[in-house]
């Protein structure tokens, strides 16, 4: 790696811009960078590690207090610098994240860290990348070091490296851990240590497993007999001593046999009592068998014992029912011959009653009714009808003659209204137009304020949306900075894998070596030192698929990365367009004003005037809350709008107005033409329902002169005389009094000839039905209808005898059929049987087979519960004795390599033997430097002596004195003494680191202070190592304000210092003297 060219603006102490040509002052090979204390000399370190790592090394302040407080308000820190690494030639251009002054009001706005990476190519410069993710990737692979290993082995910060030396072992271990990767070696302790306590544990859930297995077996058995068990409950049965549990297992074949023989002999036990319980029921089913016979048996002879004595009554039934057998056809002839019989008399008294009323409405001959006179009466009602249709139709005309009088008058009426409405109409038509034209004005007013009101809505939406995509903007770089972390753990996983599998290589070959043949490597047929694996083999799917894992990681993040830069985009988007908005919504309001006052005075002048007096255009300008400011602007618009609203703005309503008023008036003529031909109108109305009234009189006298022909007229003669004039006279009242009279006839006359003609039909019927009584009564042989009648029994009474008859019947012949069965006349001459002994041994006999059956239960189920208890148990004993010796194994072993173990007499971690190995290297080639620096008298020594306390051990450094012998803490070094040391360290752990990244060559180094604790002899010796490390054209800056370095190093970066700033200057010289 070297350095050409850096370029510094507002940064750190440098308020403008300074540049350094690195390959300018390179040349000489060893170059001073000097100045008085605070002036900035490392703030140009700095500035090379911001430039490739957006960082500075150590405590210092970074992100936005790396701008400078001397720089103008508005100018932006900015780091360039040029470099060649790998064989590319790069330019890194990068700006921290920080604050400028706004554009308009007060307070500052947040300007995003941008970083550009530009290449070299074909002579012109290419753009890489302009994301902060993808810049510090390509850095850290063309480097092959971060900024933690960057700051100690090119900047060699030798004040650092002084604590380093007088450090202990846990000092020293922390420095070391971030310049070299130890982390496969941290993997394999934590992995022993996760494994020690995953094994612990799952020693402790084996043995709960077994306790709990125990616990189980002795409830399993807890109901046998002891002679089955073998000792009483298991008693001796533990799961805490090994051979106590050893013994148990061992036993657990014998006990289930033991179990299976008492289960058999249970079963035994069961069928011999059923079989004795099945004989005792048959002999109870036989004795109830015998005892049923008897019952049936005796009850039989007590049944047709009870029938001879009702035979007599049985007799009087049976003839009762012949009686009634004969009657039933006579019956229903009698009822029928009585039932016409009064049909006949109801018929014969109805005709005479109707007859009576007829000769009431119309005389001596209403009683001689024919049906030719009742269609008489039924062909006039039709005159009486139109009469009655006909007066009312008179009414009517009546009523429309009164209306069509009332019509003329109203006609007239509003003749006399419509030509007076005609006056004022003129005065009208000009206060419409008055009022268009004010409306109009207004409007105009509503629509400025309108469009001013949307726009300063649309400066408050630009508002929320820039704070929205500033939210947004923060919200995705904390994804970022996720996805960045989680990038790099899937790649250091994917690293450490693929160097665990490069390691175990050497292994895999070692293992298919034999004695005699050769290597198929180095091709020795003696392996005296095999290689041997350090840990578990690691197979390539395993790396494939961390590597994958690492891409679609890094694949993720450069998405997120994406996002960011896209929605910075987006916030610079939303500033212009804030601006924009705000510059034109401010020019139209101080348009607004203006015309505002060029008005006359009126309601939207004074609205308007209000809201510019209100000052809140000015504040709008001014403040630097533009989402606050603008809406005050916007509810203000709102309320001048209001106001002019509510003096009216309806200029289409208005227009209506004046063109309804002017229509008004040029329709006023037409209204007088329309309202004289009302008048004439109503006038022939009049006439007209003058000649209908006369017609529906006519009509009335001529209905009521058809009607006189009616046989209900009483006097014919007296309808002749009615005229038309006195159709009038005629009342309703009349005429329904001469309807009720036809109605009355007719329905009289009706009745006669309709009950005549059913007492004629009565008669004949009456007559029939004797004849059939007759028929009945010769052919049953009853001598009357009577003696049928009484011989006739009700269905009740008949339905009663009859089930009593057959009942007697059938219980006779079913009590003889009993007595005459073989079985029934054996059992009743055998004795009495007893059944309540047979019971009692049948019961006895049954409770013996439930005993049995419970017993065996309990025990088939002891037996299941035991079998699976057995087969837990035995498992569960066979996983705890390999887990316990693994987990004795596993825990000795992480003992051991985390150093706390009684075999790790050093105390020392496995990482720190790691670490200890490179510190050891460390020392040797820090030795080579301290030789020449230090007259060959001092040697540095890695010890890894037992520390004091419970301190661990390994990292020791101590100083050999080769002059007296004496080894020394390295604390008893005077202070030139410690310079050199910790350089030669310094220089010592660059080498050491440079060769663990890769072999990467540094062409450019720094040495940062210390100078002045070194004597003249001293200083030119360091000055000579110095300068040896120009070899291959490496060039060395020494970063010091010793005024005796300014003789001796000609070529010189000069940083000095004012009130407004550092600047830098280079001063030229000849190569240094050696």
């Amino acid at each position: 790696m070297k350095l050409h060219h850096l370029r510094v603006t507002a940064f750190g102490p440098f308020a403008g811009t300074v540049e350094v040509d690195l390959d300018e002052v390179s040349q000489a090979g060893l170059f001073l960078i000097q100045g008085p204390t605070g002036a900035g000399k490392t703030s140009l370190l700095d500035a090379i590690c911001f430039a490739l790592y957006a960082g500075v090394p150590g405590a210092r302040p970074g992100g936005r207090r790396l701008r400078s407080d001397h720089a103008p308000a508005g100018a932006i820190p900015q780091v360039r610098l040029e470099l060649t690494t790998a064989g590319r030639r790069l330019r890194v251009t990068r700006s921290p994240e920080t604050e400028r002054p706004k554009k308009r009001g007060e307070g500052t706005t947040k300007v995003p860290a941008t970083v550009l990476l530009e290449e070299r190519v074909d002579g012109a410069w290419v753009v890489r990348s302009t994301r902060s993710d993808e810049v510090g990737e390509v850095v850290t692979e063309v480097l092959g070091m971060g900024l933690e290993q960057f700051s100690k082995v090119v900047l060699l910060p030798q004040g650092e490296f002084a604590a380093f030396l007088r450090a202990d072992a846990e000092e020293r271990r922390a420095l070391l851990e971030r310049l070299f990767d130890i982390s496969t070696w941290v993997g394999v302790e934590e992995w022993l240590v996760e494994q020690r306590r995953t094994l612990g544990q799952q020693v402790a859930e084996a043995r709960a497993a077994v306790a709990t297995d125990v616990a189980r077996l002795r409830d399993a058995v807890a109901t046998l007999p002891a002679h089955v068990v073998g000792e009483p409950e298991g008693a001796g049965w533990s799961a805490d001593d090994p051979a106590s549990l050893a013994a148990l297992v061992d036993g657990l074949p014998t006990l289930v046999e033991r179990c299976e023989t008492h289960v058999v002999e249970l079963l035994g036990a069961v069928s011999a009592a059923q079989q004795q319980a099945a004989r005792a029921d048959a002999a109870v089913a036989q004795g109830e068998a015998v005892a049923a016979l008897q019952r049936r048996g005796l009850s039989a002879r007590a049944e047709l014992a009870r029938l001879t004595e009702w035979a007599e009554e049985h007799a009087r039934d049976v003839a009762r029912l012949a009686a009634d057998e004969r009657a039933a056809p006579v019956v229903p002839e009698v009822q029928a011959t009585r039932r016409e019989e009064g049909a006949e008399r109801r018929a014969r008294a109805t005709w005479e009653a109707a007859a009576a009323r007829a000769a009431t409405l119309l005389g001596p001959n209403g009683s001689t009714a024919s049906a030719e006179r009742l269609a008489s009466v039924r062909s006039h009602a039709a005159d009486l009808d139109a009469a009655r249709r006909a007066r009312a139709g008179v009414a009517r005309a009546a009523d429309a003659v009164a209306q069509a009088q009332d019509a003329v008058r109203r006609a007239e009426e509003a003749l006399a209204a419509v030509r007076a409405d005609g006056a004022g109409l003129d005065e009208q038509v000009d206060a419409a137009r008055e009022a268009v034209e004010r409306t109009r004005r207004r409007a105009g007013w509503l629509e400025m304020l309108t469009t001013r009101r949307g726009e300063a809505e649309a400066v408050v939406a630009a508002a929320v949306a820039r704070r929205r995509a500033e939210r947004d903007v923060t919200a995705r770089e904390d994804a970022l900075r996720e996805a960045t972390d989680v990038e790099q753990s899937a790649r250091d996983r994917f690293l450490g894998l693929r160097q665990r599998r490069v390691d175990g290589l050497a292994a895999e070959l070692a293992a298919g070596l034999e004695a005699g043949c050769p290597c198929p490597v180095c091709g020795a047929s003696a392996h005296p030192s095999p290689a041997t694996a350090s840990g578990g083999p690691v197979p390539a799917e395993a790396v494939d698929a961390a590597e994958r894992s690492w891409h679609a990681e890094r694949d993720r993040r450069e998405a997120v990365a994406g996002a960011v830069a896209a929605a910075r985009a987006v916030v610079v988007e939303r500033v212009e367009a804030l601006d924009r908005l705000q510059d034109n919504a401010l020019r139209e309001l101080g348009a607004l004003r203006a015309r505002s006052r060029e008005e006359s005075e009126d309601l939207v002048t004074v609205a308007t005037r209000a809201l510019v007096g209100d000052g809140v255009v000015g504040v709008a300008d001014a403040s630097d809350d533009p989402e606050r400011a603008w809406s005050r602007v916007g509810d203000a618009l709102t309320t001048a709008a209001r106001e002019v609203t509510a003096a009216g703005v309806d200029v289409a309503g208005a227009e209506t107005e004046l063109r309804r008023t002017e229509a008004r008036r040029a329709g006023h003529a037409d209204r007088v033409t329309g309202a004289g031909e009302g008048v004439a109108r109503a006038t022939a109305a009049q006439a007209a329902a003058g000649t209908a009234l006369v017609e529906r009189r006519t009509e009335v006298t001529t209905a009521l002169r058809a009607h006189a022909g009616c046989p209900c007229v009483v006097d014919p003669d007296s309808a002749e005389d009615l005229s038309p004039e006195h159709a009038e006279d005629t009342t309703a009242a009349d005429l329904d009094a001469l309807v009720r009279r036809h109605v009355q006839v007719e329905s009289a006359l009706a009745d006669v000839v309709t009950s005549a003609q059913s007492l004629a039909a009565a008669v004949e019927r009456h007559t029939d039905a004797a004849q059939r009584l007759a028929a009945a009564l010769l052919a049953s042989g009853l001598p009357t209808a009577d003696a049928a009648l009484a011989a006739a029994l009700d269905p009740a009474e008949r339905e009663t005898l009859r089930h009593r008859v057959a009942a007697h019947d059938r219980a006779s012949t079913v009590a003889a059929a009993t007595l005459a069965e073989p079985a029934v006349a054996q059992a009743l001459a055998a004795d009495p049987v007893d059944l309540e002994q047979d019971r009692v041994a049948a019961a006895a006999a049954h409770a013996a087979v439930r005993v049995a059956t419970r017993d065996h239960d309990v025990a088939a189920h002891a037996r299941r519960q035991l079998g699976a208890v057995v087969t837990a148990l035995t498992r569960h004993a066979g996983v705890l004795r390999p887990l316990e010796r693994r987990h004795g194994s596993v825990a000795e072993l992480a003992d051991l390599v985390t150093g706390v173990g009684a075999d790790n007499a050093l105390r020392m971690r496995l990482s720190s033997y790691v670490l200890a190995a490179r510190l050891e290297k460390v020392a040797d080639l820090a030795n080579e430097r301290l030789a020449v620096m230090g007259d060959g008298r001092y040697q540095l020594q890695h010890t890894d002596g037992l520390a004091g306390g419970r301190r661990r051990s390994g990292l020791g450094l101590v100083v050999r004195d080769l002059w007296t012998g004496v080894v020394r803490d390295t604390s008893s070094l005077s202070g030139g003494e410690s310079f050199m040391a910790s350089l030669a360290l310094a220089l010592g752990l660059a080498d050491a680191v440079r060769e663990e990244a890769g072999g990467f060559d540094l062409q450019t180094l720094f040495v940062d202070e210390g100078f002045g604790t070194l004597d003249d002899e001293s200083l030119e010796q360091v000055l000579g190592v110095l300068d040896g490390l120009r070899e291959g054209g490496r060039a060395v800056g020494v970063v010091s304000h010793v005024a005796d370095l300014l003789t001796r190093i000609p070529t010189q970066v000069c940083v000095s210092k004012t009130q407004a700033g550092s600047t830098v200057s280079v001063r030229l010289g000849l190569e240094p003297a050696a």
